[in-house]
């Protein structure tokens, strides 16, 4: 071109060739295409209009900030600013034109506050990667479908119903928002519980349109469940029977369920002046022998529980074991039979002793229980308890209950322990004490014509009692008879050592004179 020609070139012509031989860098990729028109973007030499000239080209962000929706129509740290103070595009083509990243963003400035659990999802669970972000879907249903319990059903306006804090969690009021306030154990049921077909519309609101398989009367009582049964729980009855039924449920009445006295109906009018016996009458174990006027005895509150006084209406106080006994027991036919009071008249079968010991059982026994402080005092039989015997276990001697037929003769129950076997006959207690066998009372020298003196004093009974000599008592005094083997002359100076020798030593000889 000469420098004429030159001469003639438009003025904004030469403001763009001299705006490209400044410009800063190169555009990033998404810009690259207006790199040779600065037009574009820029007003030659101006600032001024540089916003609106990428509002032009960005018309959605233009509409957001109209609206003042989205992010750059909410975030006041963007409304009123230029767009260049945030957006640099002459970074290069890998360059990143916004400076915004997933931890800076703030989401409350935008059309989708995050609330409750979105709060804690990944970015990339809303925003796909190859779109605009601005592009994500905002209903629920458009992340949700998948777990939409009610597949449609009910709409895709889930938020009518449902919180951001838990899928769970129903925003729906009930009372509000319907005819039917849901109280008692109502409020625990889930929605299908009523609602099972999803069908919201025109669901019945009567007792037996959801409980007709609960109606444990099978609809004998009507559909007016509400006039017995409370919301709280099914099981809670309202009805006042004192007041509604003329009949006050007393003790154990109060705890009967109502099918148990009304089999047929709960107006059935038979019930109204029922007797005990209506009710009780397989009960009764008097089988009818005691008349029908149950209360007499029976209290409400157990039918085993008798309030008869037996002390006060009889001479027979109940009292020890006897006192929790059943009447029948006792009373094996009418209560008006006349019984025997004796205690042999009931325990005859259960007498141990067989009968042995007579029929008085209270001379040793009491009613606290057979063998509760046992009266018999054996000192007071023919053999009193003394020394070991004292200590020793009934069972010991009485290998049975039959007790006065046990024989009382030392032998009868030591004879295993008898050293002598029987050689010195059965009574022991000629020698022997109940204070122990070693003690003796036996004096050789006053019971017998044969003092044990000198040598002879603390011999053993066996030294001259010996099984050689049978063990008997008669044993001959002759020295001879124990003393042969010591003889040293043979028996040439006769069996009468005594004439020679003396008691204290053979050594010792009385010399002849």
């Amino acid at each position: 071109m000469t420098l004429m020609a030159a001469m003639y070139v438009p003025l904004s012509a030469h403001a763009q060739i001299l705006e490209r031989m400044l410009m800063p860098g190169s555009l990033v990729q998404g810009h690259a295409e207006f790199e040779k028109d600065c037009n574009v973007c820029h007003t030659s030499f101006s600032k001024e209009n540089q916003t609106g000239l990428c509002l032009d080209c960005h018309e959605d962000v233009a509409k957001d900030v109209d609206a003042k929706m989205g992010f750059h129509g909410k975030n006041p740290r963007v409304t009123g600013r230029e767009c260049v103070n945030c957006h640099t595009e002459h970074d290069g083509r890998d360059g990143i034109i916004s400076p915004v990243t997933n931890s800076s963003f703030r989401h409350e400035f935008t059309d989708f506050p995050l609330e409750g659990a979105h709060l804690a999802t990944a970015c990339d669970e809303c925003h796909v990667s190859d779109k605009p972000r601005r592009e994500a879907l905002h209903e629920c249903v458009d992340c949700h479908r998948a777990q939409d319990a009610h597949d449609g059903r009910l709409g895709e306006d889930c938020a009518q119903c449902h919180s951001p804090e838990n899928w769970q969690q129903s925003l729906f009021d009930h009372a509000k928002d319907t005819d039917f306030k849901l109280e008692g154990g109502h409020a625990q049921v889930s929605c299908v519980g009523c609602h099972g077909a999803e069908a919201h519309e025109d669901t019945p609101s009567e007792c037996v349109s959801c409980h007709l398989r609960d109606d444990k009367h099978a609809g004998v009582n009507g559909r007016e469940c509400q006039q017995c049964h409370a919301i709280e729980e099914w099981k809670t009855v309202t009805f006042d029977h004192t007041r509604d039924g003329h009949w006050e449920l007393l003790g154990k009445h109060r705890e009967v369920s109502c099918n148990f006295c009304h089999t047929v109906s709960l107006t059935n009018p038979d019930l109204k002046n029922a007797e005990c016996v209506t009710c009780h009458r397989s009960d009764d174990a008097h089988q009818g022998k005691n008349g029908e006027i149950c209360q007499d005895c029976h209290s409400n509150d157990s039918w085993k529980e008798s309030k008869f006084d037996h002390a006060a209406d009889t001479e027979f106080p109940l009292r020890g074991t006897h006192e929790q006994l059943q009447c029948v027991a006792c009373h094996r036919g009418s209560m008006d039979e006349e019984l025997e009071v004796t205690c042999f008249s009931c325990h005859q079968n259960s007498d141990v002793h067989q009968g042995s010991e007579g029929e008085r059982c209270e001379s040793c026994h009491n009613d606290q229980g057979w063998l509760v402080e046992i009266r018999f005092d054996h000192d007071l039989s023919s053999f009193p308890l003394i020394g070991n015997h004292a200590i020793a276990p009934c069972e010991t001697c009485h290998l049975d209950k039959r007790f006065h037929e046990t024989a009382a003769g030392c032998t009868d129950c030591h004879s295993k322990s008898d050293v002598h076997q029987g050689s010195l006959g059965d009574q022991c207690g000629t020698c022997h004490n109940p204070n122990g066998w070693g003690f003796w009372t036996f004096d050789h020298n006053t019971q017998t014509e044969f003092v044990l003196e000198d040598a002879h004093e603390g011999l053993a009974c066996n030294m001259c009692h010996s099984a050689e000599g049978n063990g008997a008592w008669e044993t001959s005094s002759n020295c001879g008879s124990c003393h042969n083997k010591d003889d040293k002359h043979d028996g040439r100076f006769g069996k009468n050592c005594g004439q020679c020798h003396n008691s204290v030593s053979f050594s010792e000889v009385r010399r002849m004179p």
